[in-house]
């Protein structure tokens, strides 16, 4: 039942990134699901992210490309003006040798490639204005491989970042969502508040009206009359500072999506949020150490700690098996000269001021941080997901407080109306019950929207691959 459970979420959370395609035009209303996910194909600091992961996949394949055939044409064109003395023009430099150089032109062609073995091969052939040409092989490969070549090496490095990378874009999109649903449900409530101060202050400026009517039949004190003035001071203060937060809260809302201000985002979707609240994991199905075991196997920072770890024991692991001992083979063939050579180079660090002692230290106290870092981060997020747990049951006892209001003031409302019937209470009265009661329906409602919120942020802790069913395809709805 825990497996299904987190399936139907995760196939639920891919529908808020499906659309992140999808476009407005000249639309009047978009839905909660288009809204959000406009917002995650929109959100700077998910571009951001997504700009970085796009600059490491283009790092790994250079360096994949760099280990293809390399070919290269060159030519080059020299015209002697003034040869001057041989002798005095001898020196250091190759351009200034002991030689008679002559007027001319020649192209060469060079052909390379460095194989993940460490294998080198370097083809080259020249031909010049004097048709002379010339062709050239030279290979050379370690016979003593203690660790993989330094493109390999890169390669690796890069791809652990890789990692990392759509880690952090993945935790980054958890984070939104929750974040962004938790937003509308305040939109919603701060409407539903608004309305019951609109009905607060219709009701007292009822009853100001009336007291105005009786204060001039000598009905009602002036304290009295002062008072029913005050009330509508007061509602009308208390409706203005709530529809200002209203609106403010929308257009935050739709800053955050980056969305236009003209476009409307339907608050009336129910259907879709009960369905991910029916969708979000079942606590009581499981003990604490089950959900502490499948966050330390899903949590995007533990997964990042253990790819830094595996990175520093690797660095350490190519660092020993580098050695002190280098042997490598190399050969040669050269076509003008008929000419063929093999030979193999060794060489032996035997003192370098202790510099490997030093080094291998450094590696070794890097692994030393990231395993304590990685245990840290264990005992953290055991913390976390214990405070989750004390928030969604305090979560669940103010719903169970809520409902008993709620029914209080249901049943207060309908005494008030039978009261009313039979003559017992004014219509005044009455409406302040009704009041009352409407206001405690939002607080109820506030509260099974924290439940909400602090279902779906226990969902997302211990379970995060949702994404991975999406890229799967396994989830297609149609709007």
């Amino acid at each position: 039942m825990y497996r299904n459970k987190i399936t139907y979420f995760k196939i639920s959370m891919a529908i808020l990134i499906i659309f992140c395609t999808a476009t407005v035009v000249d639309a009047e209303e978009i839905s909660l699901k288009e809204a959000i996910s406009q917002g995650l194909n929109n959100n700077l600091e998910i571009k951001q992210q997504q700009n970085n992961i796009n600059n490491l996949e283009r790092q790994l394949q250079t360096i994949r490309a760099q280990q293809g055939w390399q070919i290269k044409v060159s030519s080059n064109y020299s015209e002697v003006i003034s040869e001057g003395e041989i002798l005095n023009a001898a020196g250091v430099l190759q351009s200034t040798n002991n030689l008679r150089t002559v007027s001319g032109s020649s192209s060469t062609l060079s052909i390379n490639r460095n194989f993940a073995s460490g294998l080198n091969i370097t083809q080259e052939a020249v031909y010049n204005d004097e048709n002379e040409s010339d062709y050239g092989v030279l290979i050379s490969y370690p016979l003593f491989k203690g660790a993989p070549t330094e493109s390999e090496k890169s390669y690796y490095q890069q791809e652990q970042e890789f990692l990392k990378a759509k880690n952090d874009l993945n935790s980054l999109i958890e984070s939104k969502i929750t974040a962004w649903l938790g937003d509308y449900l305040q939109i919603l409530r701060l409407k539903s508040r608004k309305e019951n101060a609109d009905l607060q202050l219709k009701n007292a400026q009822k009853t100001y009206a009336e007291s105005q009517e009786l204060y001039k039949n000598s009905q009602l004190s002036q304290r009295e009359l002062k008072s029913a003035e005050a009330a509508v001071i007061d509602a009308e203060t208390n409706y203005k500072q709530l529809a200002n937060q209203y609106q403010n809260s929308l257009m935050s809302f739709k800053l955050a999506l980056n969305l236009d201000k003209e476009i409307e985002i339907a608050l009336n979707n129910k259907e879709y949020l009960n369905k991910i609240s029916s969708e979000l994991i079942n606590y009581q199905d499981n003990n604490f150490e089950n959900m502490y075991k499948n966050l330390l196997k899903t949590d995007y920072d533990l997964k990042s700690a253990v790819i830094n770890l595996r990175l520093q024991e690797k660095q350490l692991k190519w660092f020993r098996g580098e050695g002190r001992t280098d042997i490598n083979l190399s050969g040669s063939y050269n076509y003008s000269t008929d000419r063929s050579t093999v030979g193999v180079t060794f060489s032996y660090d035997l003192f370098d001021g202790s510099q490997r002692e030093f080094n291998e230290k450094n590696l070794k106290d890097n692994i030393q941080l990231a395993q304590a870092n990685l245990a840290n981060l264990k005992e953290s997020k055991k913390l976390v997901l214990e405070n989750q747990l004390s928030s969604l049951n305090a979560s669940l006892n103010k719903k169970k407080s809520s409902i008993l209001k709620l029914e209080n003031a249901e049943n207060q409302f309908e005494l008030a109306g039978e009261q009313y019937d039979s003559g017992l209470i004014t219509k005044k009265e009455l409406k302040q019950q009704e009041i009352s009661y409407q206001q405690s329906k939002i607080s109820y409602q506030e509260a099974l929207d924290q439940l909400f919120i602090v279902k779906l942020e226990l969902t997302m802790l211990i379970y995060n691959d949702y994404l991975d069913i999406f890229n799967r395809g396994v989830f297609n709805e149609k709007k």
